[in-house]
């Protein structure tokens, strides 16, 4: 076996999905019900301690999980357990490095951290918050593992696992009256649950038996510096790009208060649930891009259309009624909506960039790959210093959607530097497709839930009219899933097909 076959790629994605799907809709609910029963300045600060867990994690994660795919990729084409086992054990032990450093900086420095951004990391919750910080660490490692594995049916368990550890934490102690720090300590559950789950599954496959006479060719040092200088191109700009996430909400925090970054959160939260199909598919697309000799660019393209189609139809249908969705949360998130409105307008560029962004990183391109992230995250990074003081979130939507648009103008530029063609035609009816129906819906003044339902069908149907989406586009989709759903399916499609050529 010298290649993932399509069934492996795709069956590895849909667990991916299935995850992202619950975590969507789990996620929304457990932010519906929590913003019923507390304010959002305990919710402000509870994000705020976790937008800044997210900066350390990628601090201490060196762009190890990315850079292990990569490798790990390899390794289970060829087989090759006794390297897999090697390229584990170096990234858990540059990791480990990396946790200990960070604890002992965060303990001894807490004092100043509150000082720079308002966070007040008493004893209760910088033990919290090195928790999250060391659990969060772990499972992206571990998770970059599984993946690479592409047999990801673990990953939905263990989510759905600790989405419900998350709710009934959250929820028992918030009312028991631990305000934040009930609500941080719930959000950490979630990762250490996960931590569990993924370290068990870890722990089989470093069990597996070699079963062909491969001789292994990894050495531990050799390894963890293949790790460390794959790693770091992905790195610097992930923590460019993180600070280009994250740093809105700590900064409005600081400004404007926990209240009015609490009301942020949630917008952010939303637009993150929507744009996590487009996360998935590259994810799982990946390890498999570093594998393929030929016809790396048309499975990439391929991607990327699917990302858009999957993650657009979507974005556009809320993008006209997000007042009445916040007003779900809460009356005093509508006056926010704009904010929400603004982040997702990014969700297209992000998906094309991320497709470009993946292909130029499988051919080692680090460079580019490097350039690309300062480009998204630098104009937002300076942006949130000039903006969010004046607007708020309204100002830290604007910078991170600025940001998202340059990002993607250097990445079409290295995508023809590196002849990539991207079919701007099927983009653009992609795109705007979408848009045009769920403004023609809002304009129809229908009930704004009816209009999201219609927005998103419709715009199926005229990917299909319009040839954007086609038979062979949907049967390679369903043919990935189990096969009790998938024949019956194709048959369906195949009963179609020869209707619409006897017409």
């Amino acid at each position: 076996m010298n290649h993932f076959t399509k069934t492996q790629v795709g069956r590895g994605a849909v667990y991916l999905y299935i995850e992202n799907i619950a975590a969507m809709f789990s996620g929304y609910i457990f932010w519906l019900i929590i913003t019923k029963i507390t304010s959002p300045d305990v919710i402000g600060i509870s994000a705020t301690i976790v937008s800044f867990s997210v900066i350390v994690v990628t601090i201490v994660n060196m762009g190890i999980p990315i850079s292990i795919q990569r490798f790990l990729g390899k390794t289970f084409v060829k087989q090759s357990i006794d390297d897999t086992r090697t390229y584990i054990r170096s990234s858990l032990f540059l990791l480990m490095c990396t946790i200990l450093t960070s604890i002992v900086i965060i303990s001894i420095a807490h004092s100043s951290i509150t000082f720079l951004t308002g966070i007040d990391l008493d004893p209760s919750f910088l033990v919290v918050t090195i928790l999250l910080i060391v659990s969060t660490s772990v499972v992206g490692l571990l998770r970059g593992i599984i993946i690479s594995t592409l047999n990801t049916k673990v990953i939905p368990i263990a989510s759905i696992a600790g989405s419900v550890a998350k709710f009934v934490l959250s929820f028992l102690l918030i009312i028991a009256g631990f305000g934040a720090l009930g609500l941080t300590i719930g959000v950490a559950s979630f990762t250490i649950l996960e931590s569990v789950f993924f370290a068990l599954t870890v722990a089989k496959i470093q069990k597996r038996e070699q079963t062909q006479s491969i001789p292994p060719e990894a050495k531990f040092w050799n390894t963890s510096w293949k790790l460390l200088e794959g790693g770091f191109p992905s790195w610097v700009p992930s923590l460019v790009a993180v600070l280009g996430t994250q740093l809105g909400t700590i900064l409005i925090f600081g400004s404007h208060g926990a209240s009015s970054a609490g009301i942020y959160f949630i917008s952010y939260s939303i637009y993150t649930a929507i744009s996590a199909g487009v996360l998935v598919i590259f994810s799982i697309t990946y390890p498999v891009l570093s594998t393929i000799d030929d016809g790396r660019k048309t499975f990439s393209w391929r991607t990327i259309k699917l990302a858009l189609i999957i993650s657009v139809p979507f974005s556009m249908s809320i993008l006209f009624h997000s007042a009445p969705i916040l007003d779900l949360f809460g009356r005093e998130y509508v006056s926010r909506s704009f904010t929400l409105e603004i982040l997702l307008l990014s969700v297209a560029p992000v998906a094309l960039m991320m497709g470009v962004n993946n292909l130029l990183y499988s051919y080692g391109i680090y460079r580019q790959v490097m350039l690309i992230g300062i480009a998204i995250s630098l104009p937002r990074t300076l942006l949130y210093f000039v903006l969010v003081p004046i607007y708020g979130g309204t100002g830290a939507a604007i910078s991170f959607t600025i940001g998202s648009l340059v990002g993607l103008a250097l990445s079409v530029f290295f995508a023809n530097s590196n002849n990539f063609k991207i079919l701007w035609k099927q983009v653009v009816l992609i795109s705007f497709t979408p848009l045009v129906i769920s403004y023609l819906l809002f304009l129809s003044h229908i009930h704004y839930a009816m209009a999201i339902l219609l927005s998103i069908t419709i715009s199926y149907l005229a990917f299909i009219s319009l040839g954007v989406l086609n038979s062979s586009d949907m049967k390679e989709a369903i043919s990935v899933l189990p096969k009790n759903l998938a024949n019956p399916s194709l048959k369906i499609i195949s009963s179609l097909e020869k209707i619409a050529r006897k017409r």
